[in-house]
């Protein structure tokens, strides 16, 4: 087995088909394609985090809302 380093050249033999694979398919522009496409979701991820945090903190203060409008006969 290659990778318990019994057969180191068939380990080497690997990255090196692999290396030339990809250089021959031109595999990292379409790599940094799918890199510059998940920076740019950035913004609108952050976005929806930020939000996401608001409504929880909403949830979160619920509890509390309710127990004073009940202890204050609003309910």
């Amino acid at each position: 087995m290659a990778l318990s380093g019994e057969e180191p050249l068939a380990a080497i033999g690997c990255l090196l088909a692999g290396g030339l694979t990809g250089e021959f398919l031109r595999i990292e522009p379409g790599v940094e394609r799918i890199g510059e496409w998940f920076k740019a979701l950035h913004p609108a991820v952050e976005k929806a985090r930020a939000a996401l945090e608001e409504e929880l903190a909403t949830i979160n203060a619920l509890p509390a809302t309710l127990l004073r409008r009940a202890f204050n006969g609003e309910l």
